[in-house]
């Protein structure tokens, strides 16, 4: 089982976007996919046909053995497991028990994952939070999501940094990629934003940017993934070339464990 982390520097990016469309192609492709959501704003169901203000989730308040009975009751592409509706207190007692004990997510996580599970999609919410620091250190892949826009070039240093320290003294340094999303080629900001980022971050931006496309606003509010909603628009074919962008450093992954375990 592996995992990519979805993250940025700032909120509005589009990465909840970005993991459940990507979850539902990689499905599509014959990877058994699982969706996780770690923002407490608890989007990500929402992609994938989960109605909005669900209590049950990976937050503390639902037992393992509830979120495996939502898990097995789901009859969509990709299973989602939610955050969980949750008022301030409970996520302050949430993000107390992550500070007190760093492993208890990827307790959490195996406990409830159905076996076989190839990739795990995981949402994160914006900035340098606690669950984003507990995230980054279970990812395989870390993603990072950015709009074609002055504010996210100028977060760039943010980013690099928080990945450094969460990065630090790993034995196996997860792959980081970045990704341009909602890109407007028509427009000269956008294409100069695009050149800055790419002068910064060289090959870790990956050579396709998503475009800004309506018809994934449409599919968010028929509470559908863009993949099945409007499977031949240029968003989706950005996503299916990204998706095996993401692939390439988990398959390098696999071979260097073999190796290892001989």
């Amino acid at each position: 089982m592996k995992f990519i982390a979805f993250v940025s520097a700032k909120g509005g990016t589009g990465r909840t976007t970005l993991a459940a469309n990507l979850g539902v192609i990689l499905a599509r492709a014959g990877h058994r996919v699982l969706a996780l959501d770690c923002d407490p704003q608890n989007a990500l169901g929402t992609h994938l046909g989960i109605p909005p203000g669900l209590r049950l989730g990976i937050a503390e308040g639902s037992s393992p053995d509830e979120i495996i009975e939502y898990l097995t009751a789901q009859r969509g592409e990709v299973p989602c497991i939610p955050f969980g509706t949750r008022d301030r207190d409970d996520l302050q007692q949430a993000e107390s028990t992550l500070l007190a004990d760093s492993g208890w997510l990827m307790r959490r996580v195996l406990d409830v994952v159905p076996s076989g599970t190839e990739l795990v999609l995981v949402d994160t919410p914006a900035g340098e939070r606690v669950w984003t620091e507990h995230v980054l250190e279970m990812a395989n892949v870390i993603v990072g999501v950015h709009l074609p826009d002055a504010a996210c070039f100028a977060t760039l240093p943010v980013m690099a940094a928080m990945l450094e320290r969460q990065c630090r003294g790993r034995e196996l340094k997860p792959a980081v990629w970045h990704v341009l999303n909602q890109m407007e080629p028509r427009s000269k900001l956008a294409r100069d934003t695009e050149f800055l980022m790419r002068r910064h971050l060289g090959e870790r931006l990956v050579p396709c940017p998503v475009p800004r496309d309506p018809v994934v606003g449409e599919a968010w509010a028929q509470q559908l993934p863009v993949a099945l909603h409007s499977p031949t628009t240029g968003a989706v074919a950005a996503l299916r070339e990204l998706s095996e962008h993401l692939l390439t450093p988990l398959v390098d992954l696999q071979r260097h464990t073999a190796k290892v375990c001989r």
